[in-house]
């Protein structure tokens, strides 16, 4: 039997982000006889899924030199050399121009840059402009291929000629909806998940599962709180689930707001299916974003989801359940106040219709499989 190819993912750290998710997944049910998966980080905070990697056998080498050119070359180098990676496999966004430059020079024969996010809404200073400019020339002139996970997020990072050059492809997410299925969530769990979180049956809960960062802009959510405070809706209350660095400060802005009742901050957590049971409704009111991973959760789980129009449309499957609109507080209010007697449809054909789209797992990991092997045959 030949031995596994080696393939070195290159992420910030192995936490519950939307890409890290999907990996995971994908790790779970890739035939690991043919592809063996390390992970190199940048940061060093333990992840949360760094255990159950260790657990498999998969290496996690902790490299916290991102801002360092030298000792990052040093040790991309060192971690190369003493497992002999054929594939290299790039999640940082537009460092992956440096991460494929080094790779290129190591002689690693199959070079992967994959986009995540969609950029193009992000403000940015001249230098950041600058240093984007010249990352996405690295990236075109060292990666072999580019993955992402929508059109907008092709485009951000690979240009808005990628389909000319060849190399490029939109891999949408494949995930594991069988947690969602009513097998798994039952007729109880809604009413017992509103007690943990302290939550009253009669509530209406509005939720936010994501990073507290300005991408995901949750001092529009609690703008939005304030908003429907004013209109009467005092039974709302919203389940903030993530942690990140801009927590504290939108704690803050609820308790200066006097909306201290209606929020329940959570924390990071793993149980997505149980905690979106409890929801009347998801929002993302992102000011950019790649997919949106969560919106194929809500989705899944019958949840009704309202979206900022940043969100790719490619991330919608079932129609009635997605309401997209643009960040003004006025349009999100008349949108909610549609969702709150908008009926559900049955969880299990929910479940169904997700399995059956674009974002199916099995045919998402017969893809990647593929891509990983004629990368790898570019060794031979």
């Amino acid at each position: 039997m030949s031995s596994p190819t080696r393939i070195l993912h290159v992420f910030g750290r192995m936490g519950r982000g939307g890409a890290e998710t999907w990996l995971m997944n994908v790790w779970r049910h890739i035939d690991r006889e043919r592809f063996l998966f390390d992970f190199l980080v940048h940061d060093s905070t333990p992840g949360e899924f760094d255990d159950e990697l260790r657990s498999q056998g998969s290496r996690i080498l902790v490299r916290p030199y991102a801002r360092d050119p030298v000792r990052y070359s040093a040790a991309m180098a060192e971690a190369v050399r003493a497992r002999g990676y054929t594939v290299i496999h790039s999640h940082v966004a537009y460092f992956s121009g440096w991460v494929l430059g080094l790779a290129r020079g190591l002689g690693i024969a199959g070079r992967i840059a994959h986009s995540h996010n969609d950029f193009a809404q992000a403000q940015r200073a001249w230098p950041r402009a600058a240093y984007e400019g010249v990352m996405r020339k690295a990236i075109q002139m060292h990666s072999t291929r580019g993955l992402a996970c929508s059109l907008p997020a092709c485009s951000s990072l690979f240009g808005s000629e990628w389909q000319a050059q060849g190399k490029y492809e939109v891999l949408h997410y494949g995930y594991d909806f069988s947690r969602f299925t009513s097998e798994h969530i039952g007729g109880e769990l809604r009413r017992v998940t509103r007690r943990a979180l302290g939550i009253d049956e009669d509530a209406f809960v509005i939720g936010h599962i994501g990073h507290f960062s300005r991408q995901k802009n949750h001092e529009f959510i609690v703008e939005l709180a304030a908003a429907r405070r004013l209109r009467g809706h005092t039974r709302d209350r919203y389940v903030l689930v993530g942690g990140g660095g801009l927590r504290d400060s939108i704690e803050r802005s609820v308790v200066e707001r006097q909306l201290g009742e209606a929020f329940v901050f959570t924390g990071v957590r793993a149980d997505v299916p149980e905690l979106l049971a409890a929801f009347d409704v998801m929002i993302l009111p992102s000011r950019w974003e790649g997919l949106g991973i969560v919106v194929l959760e809500a989705q899944a789980s019958a949840v009704p989801s309202l979206v900022s129009d940043r969100v790719p449309e490619e991330a919608v499957v079932i129609d009635d359940l997605v309401t997209q609109a643009p960040l003004e507080t006025g349009a999100w209010l008349e949108a909610l106040a549609e969702i709150e007697n908008q009926p559900r449809p049955q969880r299990d054909r929910a479940v169904a219709a997700m399995r059956e789209s674009r974002f199916g797992l099995e045919r998402n990991v017969e893809r990647l499989s593929a891509i990983y092997e004629q990368e790898a045959a570019r060794a031979r």
